[in-house]
């Protein structure tokens, strides 16, 4: 019985460890070249999501979709356009191992965090990051202290608008995925990346005689 408990335990972590690491949104506004609410005017689907499966694993090549924007209110910028075209990635089945979404469908109004195309897909000169572009359930804006900027909450997240376009607040550029922290796009799919370090089964036989140790208490009162 005690042993059943702690493999139970551990099925649980060993569950958790293979789902997409949550994502800060303070690193996709670092990450950002552009960060924008805006309202979806076309949907251009370029390509289907391709799902190959064998016999003990199952990959997804992620649908291309393109976008035109109409850009409604910018928090970050080098150059203010009216409506701006932007290529995403997704799938038709959301699930915990990616972070794509269905495609945005035409008249949502969205939150986007866009970077440099450097994949090239569909020949855009930026892309949706996924995980931390959504669509807009909630925004409330309030004036700001400094007569350059207004305050956003965009569902709960903390945004400053630009009025003005020669005012931007960093051009730092990071060439990271647009999959997110602690995962790469490899031929459209989202995938962990894994690290091997030495002597990183002791950590897991140390948690495994603490639970064992744990358990016999419990049991022994």
């Amino acid at each position: 019985m005690k042993y059943l408990v702690i493999l139970l335990i551990i099925a649980s972590f060993t569950s958790i460890s293979y789902a997409v690491p949550q994502l800060d949104p303070s690193h996709a506004f670092d990450y950002s070249d552009i960060v924008l609410v805006g309202k979806v005017i076309s949907v251009e689907i370029l390509s289907e999501p391709e799902v190959t499966k064998t016999e003990n694993t199952s990959t997804e090549r992620l649908g291309v979709v393109m976008y035109e924007i109409e850009a409604e209110k910018y928090f970050k910028t080098s150059s203010y356009n009216q409506t701006v075209t932007v290529t995403g990635l997704f799938t038709r089945e959301p699930h915990g191992m990616s972070y794509a979404t269905q495609p945005y469908l035409q008249d949502q109004v969205v939150l986007l965090y866009l970077q440099k195309n450097t994949h090239g897909y569909a020949d855009t000169d930026l892309i949706i990051r996924l995980g931390d572009s959504q669509v807009v359930k909630e925004i409330i804006c309030k004036e700001g202290k400094g007569v350059q900027r207004d305050i956003c909450s965009v569902n709960g997240r903390n945004l400053s608008v630009l009025k003005n376009m020669n005012l931007n607040e960093s051009d730092k550029f990071v060439d990271n995925d647009i999959c997110g922290k602690g995962t790469v796009l490899v031929d459209g799919i989202c995938q962990a990346i894994k690290t091997d370090k030495v002597g990183s089964d002791a950590p897991f036989f140390g948690i495994f005689a603490y639970l064992d140790n744990l358990i016999s208490w419990i049991f022994g009162k």
